[in-house]
């Protein structure tokens, strides 16, 4: 479907609350005739939007602008300032995210401009994204395998994106990596090697003590922020904003898919893998639970037992303890909790196309990259 009428776009600044929610409305409302997309729930975009019950805005600001064609919204977009990324990596760069619009390059110049233009009047030298709203959430515009859904909390688009978003001067920053490993894929010889490597390390493997999920949370924070530094893109989460995503993930979290390594007692890395529940979310009418969503999840998770499928969403290892096969013990481990749910396979997203150690791991152990994702970069002077 196109809106490529020649009445002029306009672009609306949201302020109100009521526009915030059109806002969110509008991912739905334009990408729901696809039978791939599923996203996050309404409540909970929304949720990320507050100010005051999102820590991260502690650290950041953002603008949202409609773009509107005789009175009928035909596209989005956010403007990003985030604070916390330009302190950590010492540069001086806006960021968008939440683009969706229909397929006309006339809608994407004018939502574009305007987030350009927020991001220039606060001084800033270059513009990147998509980010919803950073790294440490969904980030990247898919490239290829537009057929395929998401997998929970990875972004999907239309295939027209990428000409819309590289026709207002957008060219490649990086490429993200999404992996897939079917159950068959991990063979009896990569258990055997990673038991041997458990072994040869004495690592001390344990899953997630729901009893104690704060205290476990504890334990995160004490390794989360040493196994990502040298990341693209990263940039330190403070103990408000991991609260916050611990919150939102405890309802939905599996504890035999959260795994600690530990060596000589020491918390040396974790792994979080989550049940792909966008299978179970897939069809929901604009990303509302109430008052027949709610039931439709509870009979695809409980009665049809929908979910075949995982995320293997968080991997980290302390630098002194890298390149020893803990890695390849926390993928035994996913494999092996995922055999034991009845999945058919899981991805592993999302790896940094340059990060060699990880995407040879996952090469040598049967992984295969099924779907590319692209962060796009506009210089602004």
């Amino acid at each position: 479907m196109n809106d490529k009428s020649s009445a002029p776009i306009q672009i609306v600044t949201v302020e109100r609350p009521a526009d915030v929610r059109a806002f969110v409305d509008t991912g739905y409302r334009l990408n729901e005739r696809y039978p791939q997309f599923v996203t996050q729930l309404r409540m909970d975009l929304l949720a990320l939007f507050d100010r005051k019950k999102n820590p991260f805005w502690d650290r950041a600001e953002y603008q949202l602008f409609l773009a509107k064609r005789e009175g009928k919204i035909v596209g989005r977009i956010a403007a990003i300032d985030n604070h916390a990324h330009n302190d950590f990596h010492h540069e001086n760069i806006g960021h968008w995210g939440f683009f969706d619009a229909f397929d006309d390059p006339a809608i994407a110049k004018a939502l574009f401009e305007a987030a350009e233009k927020w991001v220039r009047d606060r001084g800033r030298d270059a513009i990147l994204g998509p980010m919803n709203p950073s790294t440490n959430d969904e980030c990247g515009t898919l490239i290829d395998a537009f057929d395929e859904s998401p997998i929970i909390m990875m972004t999907w688009n239309p295939e027209y994106y990428p000409a819309l978003i590289e026709g207002c001067g957008y060219s490649k920053a990086k490429d993200l990596y999404a992996w897939w490993m079917s159950a068959d894929d991990f063979t009896d010889r990569y258990q055997k090697a990673a038991e041997f490597l458990r072994k040869k390390l004495k690592a001390e493997i344990r899953c997630l003590d729901m009893k104690h999920f704060w205290d476990e949370v504890t334990l995160i924070k004490e390794v989360y922020n040493a196994a990502w530094a040298k990341n693209w893109g990263f940039f330190p989460m403070t103990d408000e904003e991991i609260d916050h995503l611990a919150k939102q993930l405890h309802m939905i979290v599996d504890p035999d898919f959260t795994v600690f390594a530990f060596i000589e007692g020491k918390l040396v890395g974790f792994s979080l893998t989550l049940p792909d529940y966008y299978q179970v979310l897939k069809g929901i009418r604009g990303g509302k639970l109430f008052p027949f969503g709610l039931l439709k999840v509870l009979w695809n998770q409980y009665v049809a037992k929908k979910i075949k499928q995982s995320r293997v969403m968080v991997m980290g290892v302390v630098p002194e303890f890298r390149n020893r096969g803990i890695d390849v013990i926390f993928y035994a481990e996913a494999v092996r909790v995922s055999k034991l749910r009845g999945h058919r396979g899981g991805e592993m997203s999302w790896i940094l196309e340059d990060n060699d150690m990880m995407n040879n791991i996952l090469e040598k152990i049967g992984g295969k990259i099924y779907k590319h994702y692209r962060i796009y970069r506009k210089d602004l002077v």
